[in-house]
């Protein structure tokens, strides 16, 4: 095999075969075309050195090394291997389409990236899907947050789960246009720490404040408190201890405000037990009943139509609010 060295060339350009160009340190070709692969499947191997990667177009962008004098473009390349630092890497200003493959590797549209630790969307609409593995997703900011630890993301709009378990955790009242828990059956959705309303549409899906949800099987509630509402379908309810309902056999804890659908609702009280939230229950609309416990003593005051309290008599009364309650 021969090798051929070359200084002062500005741009490089690849045959029709497979050309794989590797930068062995921090350096740049400042050419208009840099690198161009040209034909065939092309790959560039990165620097050793924190480096941001742009994507303009699927297959064409430019990378700048933290410690290099300026950027080297690139065009015609199918594959970029980044090298160790901090690698970070930017989607073309489309609607993109990211693949994880596993942690820091994956593919965006039809482009093949691995040791990337920063995921950055363009200004239109993102999405981002998961491996079928078991997945942690934690969610640190509006369309932010990070996958498995080990890869963080930004402006992604939509994120999929795989066929495995997905945990999605919102660290703050933060928005997510979009979570599909993918084709897994037990797809956890854990709510941030500050009073929530959550909304269903299917006993699998609905919003969380703005974030829509869906193929979601399990929800976990913060203790600060929660609204709850429930699907546009005949509903029961029963409240089972303090703050802690089952909607429809699917039990909630830390909820202290519960709302019907569009549909009836029937409200039971299994026991001296109260929702303490402002709201309480709301029948919303429908034909909507409370079922007081059995024993002991209910003590209830109307205030309105369709609306007052319920106060169970122990050592220390529980109070809960209602409303649009026939």
């Amino acid at each position: 095999t021969n090798t051929l060295t070359f200084s002062k060339i500005n741009n490089l350009l690849g045959g029709t075969g497979a050309d794989t160009f590797t930068f062995t340190g921090a350096y740049q070709l400042d050419g208009v075309r840099g690198i161009d692969g040209f034909q065939g499947t092309n790959v560039i191997v990165g620097p050793n050195d924190d480096t941001d990667w742009k994507l303009e177009l699927n297959d064409q962008g430019q990378l700048t090394p933290v410690d290099a004098i300026g950027q080297t473009k690139f065009f015609n390349i199918n594959t970029l291997t980044a090298g160790t630092g901090i690698q970070t890497l930017a989607a073309p200003n489309t609607s993109n389409t990211w693949t994880l493959t596993g942690d820091n590797a994956g593919n965006i549209n039809d482009l093949t990236f691995s040791g990337i630790d920063r995921l950055i969307g363009g200004v239109e609409q993102d999405t981002l899907q998961a491996p079928n593995a078991v997945n942690t997703w934690i969610i640190t900011g509006n369309n932010k947050g990070t996958y498995n630890a080990n890869t963080t993301f930004q402006a992604i709009n939509s994120l999929i789960g795989g066929t495995g378990v997905d945990t999605f955790t919102f660290n703050g009242l933060y928005q997510i246009d979009r979570i599909n828990g993918g084709g897994g059956t037990a797809n956890v959705l854990i709510g941030p720490t500050e009073y929530t309303v959550w909304k269903l549409h299917s006993m699998t899906s609905g919003t969380l404040e703005k974030t829509n949800f869906e193929n979601i099987n399990t929800l976990t509630f913060s203790t600060a408190g929660n609204s709850l509402q429930g699907p546009n379908t005949t509903n029961t309810w029963n409240i089972t201890a303090n703050n802690t309902v089952t909607l429809n056999t699917v039990s909630y804890s830390n909820v202290t405000d519960i709302i019907g659908g569009n549909r009836n609702d029937t409200f039971t009280f299994d026991g001296i037990f109260q929702l303490d939230g402002l709201v309480g229950i709301n029948g919303n609309q429908g034909y909507n009943i409370i079922e007081g416990p059995t024993t002991p003593q209910s003590d209830w005051v109307i205030k309105g139509i369709k609306q007052g309290t319920i106060k169970i008599n122990d050592t220390t009364p529980l109070i809960t609010n209602y409303s649009n309650i026939e």
